[in-house]
């Protein structure tokens, strides 16, 4: 399972045009920031920084470590709070974690699992995702036999 960023353009490729044109909303990972997310749907990341980075560049840089759908983002920020998949990031970076979540309208969850989740994790990886959001299905390897002339 790949746990970091994808060097396969053709997954890049894939990101729809809403995803890397959308307009992205950010608030940091803690309670008080629960009346900030829209009750409405659509996809979201949690995005981390280098703890404790002294320079302003370094604690621009943003990793996504965990990605998601949701038909209400903000029950889904508020019930993550109360998740344990979290734990360990949330110790780690702190204050340093941002939830970024962008509206999705109309919200038709297979649509969005196939077009915007799945890509998501083939590009950014499994940090803390333990599956894939689409079933994807192992390679077949073969081979044939002799290759005759005729």
């Amino acid at each position: 399972m790949r746990r970091t960023w994808s060097f396969n353009i053709g997954h890049w490729q894939l990101l729809p045009k809403e995803f890397v044109e959308g307009n992205w909303k950010s608030v940091k990972f803690v309670s008080s920031s629960n009346n900030l997310v829209t009750k409405s749907g659509g996809i979201y990341m949690f995005c981390v920084s280098i703890p404790n980075a002294a320079s302003g560049r370094l604690s621009a840089i943003k990793t996504p470590i965990y990605m998601g759908i949701s038909k209400n983002l903000q029950r889904r920020f508020i019930n993550h709070q109360k998740k344990d998949e979290l734990t360990d990031a949330r110790q780690c970076f702190g204050n340093d974690m941002d939830f970024m979540y962008l509206r999705i309208e109309p919200y038709d969850e297979q649509d969005i699992r196939v077009y915007f989740e799945q890509p998501m994790i083939d590009c950014f990886g499994k940090v803390v995702n333990k599956i894939d959001s689409v079933a994807q299905l192992p390679s077949i390897n073969g081979t044939l036999g002799k290759i005759e002339y005729l």
